[in-house]
């Protein structure tokens, strides 16, 4: 863009009221160079709003996914307590067959079960798997993680994943030791391109249940589909709420899928919403840090982003700690119209990197930034008509929109599809 046309865009920020003060008005100016790419398309909706975008103003989305395909387990009709202690129970609960447990027979499945996993012996969910829940009867009980008091992650550390868990799962499930705390499930990957935990987070129709989720990844050399797949689906009145606690013990693990592609998950639908802390995953760990080195998707018209692939209109993503990432990783978005960026891949919701809290008795407000810091040598590539950028390949926002640019978004020498840049935060 010439000099002309970008003062044209400023004043018309500006005239908005988009952001107040000369400070946060630099910011927001610098963001859309240095946040998303280095020649964005900035076009001012008539509502006030913003999209920022590269290639096409005019392109496709993307053509929603199939519905995956699911079990048609007997239903008990009733909840009961169930043990699972080998695949082969874990595969027979999901079909709502029959197995037995040291001389107990169980039978059939029923979505609010409380289901205890004791296992004594290294299994592998197979490749094939379909998962626990289906989306007329996600699992919505109590999943009990036996020895999840003694150690991260108890006896699910003796499952290594090549499908996931759960296919359908709703918010309201809880995630307990044998003593009724919440605890860490561990999710090891086995090499695949699916979720290692749930494929979809149904929500149960009541605004406020929230998911409270801890996870602990681990692998070496392998891949996954992360840890989500979809939360909320495209009816609103199903949009989901899920707060995930994550460690990261991986070591040179990486994240690819046929659908959208992140870390954290693949999709966040629409009014949707993930508030994510990272905790460390090594004891020499000075940041909480996510490891791996590469994201990337493997059909066109898909988008990568570090935490997240895409996120759908009105949905909502809150960091809840400080985060940074492996020194040197690939987000790679493949063909037609497809976003990469360092945070998310598309992004049509909120990305709150920052705590607001007021104390009670004087009113005060105290602001805890929870900045997504430097990337370093990354590679971000999206493709030639959709666009790649050090936080988003893609921003819309409708009404204010402001950066951070000092305290949140902290990005330095990036390479955007094979281009060396070099970005100051200040």
């Amino acid at each position: 863009m010439d000099k002309k046309h970008n003062k044209h865009i400023f004043q018309k920020i500006k005239k908005r009221t988009l952001v107040s003060g000369v400070k946060r008005a630099v910011s927001l100016v610098l963001c859309f160079a240095l946040v998303l790419t280095a020649m964005p398309i900035i076009e001012i909706k008539d509502d006030g709003g913003i999209v920022v975008k590269f290639g096409l103003i005019d392109a496709t989305e993307k053509v929603a996914n199939a519905a995956s395909s699911e079990y048609s387990p007997t239903l008990r009709g009733s909840a009961a307590s169930v043990t699972l202690t080998s695949y082969n129970d874990i595969l027979a609960y999901a079909q709502g067959g029959t197995w037995t447990v040291g001389g107990t027979s169980y039978s059939g499945y029923d979505p609010g079960d409380t289901v205890t996993l004791d296992l004594s012996d290294a299994q592998t969910i197979d490749s094939s798997f379909l998962g626990i829940g289906t989306s007329s009867n996600p699992f919505s009980g109590t999943l009990i993680i036996a020895g999840g008091a003694n150690g991260i992650g108890g006896d699910s550390a003796f499952l290594t994943y090549k499908a996931s868990l759960f296919n359908y799962i709703s918010e309201s499930t809880t995630i307990l030791d044998d003593s009724n705390n919440p605890c860490y499930i561990k999710l090891t990957s086995g090499s695949s391109s699916l979720p290692l935990f749930a494929d979809h987070v149904i929500g149960d129709g009541n605004s406020s249940t929230k998911a409270e989720w801890k996870f602990y990844i681990s692998g070496s050399n392998v891949t996954s589909g992360g840890i989500i797949g979809t939360i909320g689906t495209s009816d609103s009145s199903k949009a989901a709420c899920v707060s995930a606690t994550v460690k990261d013990g991986t070591s040179g693990c990486t994240v690819s899928s046929s659908e959208n592609a992140g870390v954290i998950c693949r999709t966040l639908e629409v009014n949707s919403s993930l508030d994510l802390t990272i905790e460390a995953g090594t004891s020499s760990e000075t940041t909480p840090t996510l490891k791996q080195t590469s994201i990337s998707t493997t059909a066109a018209n898909s988008h990568a982003g570090g935490l997240i692939g895409e996120m759908k209109t009105g949905s909502a993503l809150t960091l809840k700690s400080n985060l940074s990432f492996a020194s040197a990783r690939t987000i790679s978005a493949k063909g037609g119209v497809a976003y990469a960026g360092g945070l998310v891949g598309k992004c049509c919701g909120t990305v709150d990197l920052k705590e607001t809290n007021e104390d009670p008795n004087t009113g005060e407000t105290t602001i805890t930034y929870y900045p997504y810091t430097d990337i370093y040598t990354s590679v971000i590539n999206g493709s030639t008509t959709g666009g790649a950028g050090g936080a988003f390949g893609y921003y819309e926002a409708t009404g204010e929109a402001a950066f951070d640019l000092e305290n949140e978004y902290k990005i330095t020498a990036v390479k955007l599809g094979g281009k060396k840049l070099r970005w100051f935060y200040r």
